[in-house]
């Protein structure tokens, strides 16, 4: 991996996600970027549905995303209306839950073993409602910057 920090290549590889890869989830196209072998590691990231600086897509793992799949299967996905991936069939649809549920329904799709979870900001709160309500799916959880779980 180049990780020199002169020139104009600077984190060239780990800024780099691979091509993407789609998966129709419950009739919504997703988006995923999948590499390495291993424990598989399911990243997400913050924002949420809204305005274009709330919004993120799975490219906000690109520093992490090389340097974890040279030991694990590393797979980041665009959430549910965010990046490339489809927004939800009805406006109702529009909530956390349905992030939650197209979330797990993702890692269901993908055939895994229980997974490490991790979760960055608003991330962090969705993939520990995973863990709460899909704990079947989850060998472990890490969130990464998140104040969405702290008491008000």
């Amino acid at each position: 991996m180049n990780v020199s920090v002169s020139g104009n290549n600077t984190y060239t590889e780990a800024m780099r996600l691979p091509s993407p890869q789609i998966l129709d989830i419950d009739g919504i196209r997703t988006t995923y970027y999948r590499a390495g072998a291993g424990m598989p590691i399911v990243m997400m990231y913050g924002g949420n549905f809204g305005s274009a600086d709330s919004c993120s897509s799975a490219y906000a793992w690109n520093l992490n995303f090389a340097p974890l799949s040279e030991r694990f299967d590393v797979i980041v996905f665009d959430k549910l209306g965010q990046g490339r991936t489809d927004n939800p069939a009805r406006i109702e649809d529009y909530t956390m839950a349905s992030v939650v549920k197209h979330a797990a329904s993702f890692i269901r799709a993908l055939n895994l073993p229980p997974v490490h979870l991790v979760g960055h900001s608003r991330g962090g709160y969705a993939v520990t409602r995973i863990t709460k309500e899909y704990p079947a799916l989850v060998h472990s959880l890490t969130i990464v910057s998140s104040g969405t779980l702290s008491p008000a």
